[in-house]
């Protein structure tokens, strides 16, 4: 009987052992989420300016090439959208002005409608939503299911951390050290 006694003492220990290291997990996780509430929370507030360089991008826009124009024509294919607020921001474009035939990129062109060609007289055929209203959605949405899944999760680990306070504290096996006496030898 001495030997379960000795079992019983090391699975204590191991148990104990791992109940710190799960408390301390618990605990560099609970800093790595409040740290993503804060920057959700913050980004939140931040879209706008964030979203600068994309003004940029349309204004400037010339159908080249240039990684600039690839990003707006995907943001515009990808999004199924058109300008920023709507195809008509196209209008104040150098590119609208220079190219003389009154269209917008071909990318805004609504895919029900194959032979859009992206003039802006037929624009049923095109998106009428705007790209920035629609990734500022997205983000908007994203970020804030962000911030409530980690203020959820940290009810949790707070819960999970209590418990497991409690099981330290307690000490179940507390009991079973009897059996490391030579009573039962």
């Amino acid at each position: 009987m001495g030997r379960y006694g000795e079992l019983i003492s090391t699975v204590f220990v191991r148990i104990f052992a791992f109940l710190f290291w799960f408390m301390y997990f618990i605990i560099v996780l609970l800093c790595l989420e409040a740290t993503g509430v804060v920057l959700a929370h913050i980004n939140i507030n931040r879209m706008d300016y964030e979203l600068q360089p994309m003004k940029r991008a349309f204004k400037h826009y010339n159908d080249s090439k240039v990684e600039a124009d690839t990003t707006v024509n995907n943001i515009q294919k990808g999004l199924k959208c058109c300008g920023l607020y709507n195809y008509t921001d196209w209008k104040a474009t150098d590119w609208y002005k220079q190219s003389g035939n009154y269209s917008v990129p071909e990318t805004c062109c609504d895919l029900g409608f194959p032979s859009c060609t992206g003039n802006i007289t037929e624009s049923y055929k095109l998106y009428h939503e705007g790209c920035s209203l629609k990734l500022h959605k997205r983000l908007n949405f994203y970020l804030t299911w962000l911030f409530w899944a980690c203020i959820a999760l940290i009810g949790v680990e707070i819960l999970a951390a209590i418990c497991d306070g409690v099981l330290m504290v307690r000490n179940p096996f507390r009991d079973f050290r009897i059996l490391d006496s030579g009573a039962f030898a």
